[in-house]
């Protein structure tokens, strides 16, 4: 396998897509531009988003891209993901990165405009523990829509990834730069193998799970009547920032 600088293998590749007429920037900015992020309930409710489809076709589209193996049946992107064209070149993948340490120097990032500088190579920003197998510890608080304490208590991969969407957009905010862009994001190293490669872990999982769900324990939710203020405002936020993130898009 071949050491590689990784930003100039990912503009490698994006332009091999493109040869084969697939423009990554494109693909990436239309599906989030025709696919707006759920609004969350009035009150908290266990079901919620298991009826509303972008949750899995988010976590599906972005596992084509990220992870896909070549023989895996495909919905959106009909070439290699990034990690199969790396194999497929000989390429050494980078080391997974811990997002509560800085971003190491494998996965930094030069634009070649300076605008989409990243914010920060230090965002210590991790998916919450409910995202987990192993789940929260006593006292911390579960997913605040759905109640989830873990892993294999989202109900399907509808809920999981229309959860999920909230902290990936301030992921993409914690980090800045490029990643506040649908059409730039992905020229940033760590958006595939960084804030994604995560993402894709937890979906990855969660399917590895699924044949099991029926028989795993679930936890026993207890469901509030109404949102804490505190949850409350950590929604709004989440969601005015999936809206600004649009709004940068749409200018």
């Amino acid at each position: 396998m071949a050491q590689v600088n990784i930003q100039s293998a990912i503009n490698e590749y994006h332009q091999k897509m493109k040869q084969m007429g697939m423009d990554m920037h494109e693909f990436h900015a239309n599906w989030h531009q025709q696919n707006k992020d759920p609004q969350h309930p009035n009150t908290p409710n266990p079901d919620w988003g298991t009826n509303i489809s972008f949750g899995k076709d988010f976590l599906q589209m972005h596992h084509e891209m990220v992870e896909a193996l070549d023989t895996e049946q495909k919905f959106f992107m009909h070439h290699q993901s990034i990690v199969s064209w790396f194999n497929s070149k000989g390429y050494n993948l980078p080391l997974e990165w811990n997002p509560l340490t800085p971003i190491p120097n494998e996965l930094a990032f030069t634009p070649t405009d300076v605008s989409l500088k990243r914010k920060t190579n230090d965002p210590r920003f991790a998916l919450p523990k409910h995202f987990t197998v192993q789940g929260i510890a006593q006292g911390e608080d579960p997913e605040p829509i759905t109640r989830a304490t873990k892993l294999t208590d989202f109900k399907n991969l509808n809920q999981l990834g229309c959860c999920i969407v909230y902290p990936h957009n301030a992921w993409h905010n914690a980090i800045g730069g490029a990643m506040l862009y649908f059409n730039t994001a992905i020229d940033d190293p760590i958006f595939y193998f960084g804030l994604h490669w995560h993402i894709d872990k937890v979906f990855t999982t969660y399917l590895s799970l699924q044949h099991r769900l029926t028989v795993i324990e679930k936890t026993k939710r207890v469901i509030p009547e109404a949102f804490t203020q505190k949850e409350l405002e950590q929604l709004k936020t989440a969601e005015e920032l999936g809206i600004r993130i649009r709004k940068n898009n749409s200018n």
